[in-house]
């Protein structure tokens, strides 16, 4: 009999604690969150005529170090195992939050400054894809800062994957129909667990529509740029 040993996982999150605004968009390869995100960026900077430089867009993977590597493997182009792979992500993930230099943290110490999320922590839901616990991944990132606000664009998989389809950009690990079901009962469980952290959007509305549903819930918040200076 192979011996086993039973550990529950315990994690604290802190909601961001910075006077910064720390707004994420998660959702399924195709739900459309890129296009979200800049929608958003272009509302900030019209709307409350930020400064260049005070609305800062992050995208995961990213472009350091880490992200590369996640890059290259999602393009099939590196062979990494699906267990390696999610923990890349919450390393290079790590490095966006902290780093000294250009780090979200620093960033979010600034008033008026607004971080724009494409996916961030609780895109873990596609650990769900390699059979990983979702409850394990998150406890590793315990240290994280949730956002203020987290979107999900919920769009059902076949839907996603006629998106996919249409675009001329390859097609990388994830984006296959069995895979973005699994990742969508990874974002059920997850809002089951942190009910009262996201908020979920209709993505299959138009563009137009599902912009300013997120709007109506980010002009309440006490930290828009417009409503620090009065």
């Amino acid at each position: 009999m192979t011996e086993r040993i039973t550990q529950t996982y315990t994690a604290e999150f802190e909601v961001n604690p910075y006077q910064g605004l720390f707004i994420v968009v998660e959702g399924l390869d195709g739900s459309g969150n890129s296009t979200q995100v800049e929608c958003l960026r272009n509302y900030f900077t019209e709307r409350f005529k930020c400064q260049k430089g005070c609305v800062q867009v992050i995208k995961e993977p990213t472009y350091g170090p880490t992200g590369a590597s996640i890059n290259w493997a999602l393009r099939r182009g590196l062979k990494i195992d699906d267990q390696t792979l999610q923990l890349m992500f919450i390393a290079d993930r790590s490095d966006d939050l902290l780093n000294e230099r250009t780090g979200i943290v620093k960033f979010l110490k600034t008033p008026g400054n607004v971080v724009l999320g494409d996916r961030y922590m609780f895109s873990s839901a596609f650990g769900n894809v390699a059979g990983l616990d979702i409850d394990w991944l998150l406890s590793i990132q315990s240290k994280f800062i949730l956002p203020d606000y987290t979107f999900f664009l919920d769009v059902k998989p076949d839907v996603c994957m006629k998106r996919i389809e249409k675009r001329d950009n390859g097609v990388d690990r994830f984006e296959k129909l069995e895979h973005l079901f699994k990742a969508h009962q990874g974002y059920e469980y997850i809002m089951k667990k942190f009910p009262e952290f996201m908020i979920r959007i209709d993505g299959e509305k138009p563009i137009f529509d599902i912009t300013n549903r997120i709007i109506c819930d980010i002009e309440k918040s006490p930290k828009l740029p417009g409503k620090l200076y009065f």
